[in-house]
């Protein structure tokens, strides 16, 4: 399969943060004849820290050893409504991209 169609769109977090956002990817493959035969759709979430190298350590330390955070070990991306809306329109696209249905 040729990959015939990358299409890359960010959402930052609605806190403003570029270290909070969200790179989602569409992916339209087709075959020798140029006929679309499948579309991907991939989410990466990216949450930037800025700790040191010992500070990454010393956090993956303890929780190799079941020490709890209190507030947890993950942050989140915030969305409002726009970032929402983009979000559905990126998926809409996917949706109506291509023949291919995995049901």
């Amino acid at each position: 399969m040729i990959l015939n169609k990358n299409i890359d769109k960010f959402v930052v977090c609605t806190c403003g943060s570029t270290e909070h956002l969200i790179r989602l990817q569409l992916f339209q493959w087709m075959n020798k004849y140029g006929e679309t035969t499948d579309v991907d759709v991939s989410f990466e979430i990216h949450l930037v820290s800025n700790y040191s190298f010992l500070s990454r350590l010393w956090i993956g330390l303890k929780y190799i050893f079941g020490f709890k955070q209190k507030n947890g070990h993950f942050e989140d991306v915030l969305l409002n409504r726009d970032k929402a809306k983009e979000i559905i329109l990126f998926l809409q696209d996917y949706v109506n991209s291509g023949p291919v249905d995995h049901e």
